[in-house]
């Protein structure tokens, strides 16, 4: 489900992220998974 949708209706369970693209050179998965984390949570606030 959409954050946009979460946001709207107050849904309140858990969500995940899916890492469904290439790791840009000199990054890392979990540097990659923070970036995603923090506009997930900046989407929903």
């Amino acid at each position: 489900m959409c954050t946009l949708h979460m946001k709207r209706d107050k849904h309140a369970y858990p969500a995940t992220i899916e890492l469904e693209y290439n790791v840009p050179q000199g990054s890392t998965v979990l540097a990659e998974l923070a970036k995603c984390l923090q506009f997930a949570k900046a989407a929903l606030a």
